[in-house]
């Protein structure tokens, strides 16, 4: 196995931090795609899994990602996956929600 490793420390440092950010990102990803509360929801793949999709659209596209949003609306439905779960860019979605857990408990 030494053979494989370079023989100055700094470089072998640099090859382990670039093998384990590599491992997190890649666990991050399948974790997001197959594991997440969030994964079973349509919506397109890349932005399930990194916030740049929202960032393309906000920079590149000078802020027409809302735009974009009602676009996913029209092709995936009410619900779509996006990695930041807990911070939802639409109104609709939250009253939907919020309709759909009030009458949940109404009828316990």
């Amino acid at each position: 196995m030494e053979a494989y490793l370079p023989k100055d420390a700094g470089l072998r440092a640099a090859v382990a931090v670039l093998g384990i950010s590599a491992f997190y990102v890649s666990s991050l990803v399948i974790h997001r795609l197959f594991f997440s509360p969030i994964a079973r929801f349509p919506g397109p793949k890349l932005a399930a899994i990194t916030t740049l999709y929202e960032l393309y659209y906000d920079v590149v596209y000078k802020g027409k990602y809302l735009f974009e949003i009602e676009k996913m609306h029209d092709k995936y439905g009410m619900y779509y996956n996006f990695p930041d779960c807990q911070n939802f860019h639409c109104t609709r979605i939250t009253a939907h929600v919020a309709k759909e857990k009030n009458s949940y408990f109404q009828t316990m």
